[in-house]
């Protein structure tokens, strides 16, 4: 996916990256959500990424790496929250999935100002995907 790989160069944390590259390879990946820390420039972070069957969270703060898998995917229902007037206003989606708690991406809260509109971006791949899902 040549976002992920545009936001993986212009964002730094090449070992986080390396790391997420061993379980999940970037070609596998189908949309994926940066927590803050990224846009923060410190730890922690958070990462999603979608894949064909699964959604994984992978976490690190300065010496940890903890990495969540779901597994052939359900999702039974999305929430997809826009500004059809406002690009520059977050948008929200809320993913409802068996087997787990609702992934909520957040770009309202979750991320600054001056990257609201590429998050948003990445939520509508997400919204795009999932009311594609089986």
């Amino acid at each position: 996916m040549e976002a992920f790989k545009e936001f993986k160069s212009s964002i730094g944390f090449n070992s986080f990256f390396n790391v997420l590259q061993n379980h999940v390879p970037d070609e596998s990946i189908v949309a994926f959500y940066p927590g803050n820390g990224f846009f923060n420039r410190s730890y922690p972070l958070d990462m999603y990424v979608l894949t064909e069957k699964t959604i994984c969270k992978f976490s690190a703060d300065k010496e940890h790496y903890a990495i969540q898998i779901i597994k052939n995917i359900k999702i039974r229902e999305v929430k997809y929250t826009y500004s059809s007037i406002n690009r520059f206003e977050g948008s929200i989606i809320e993913l409802s999935v068996d087997g787990a708690e609702p992934f909520i991406f957040d770009a309202r809260n979750d991320i600054p100002e001056a990257w609201i509109e590429v998050v948003n971006s990445y939520i509508q791949k997400i919204y795009e995907i999932a009311i594609q899902a089986p």
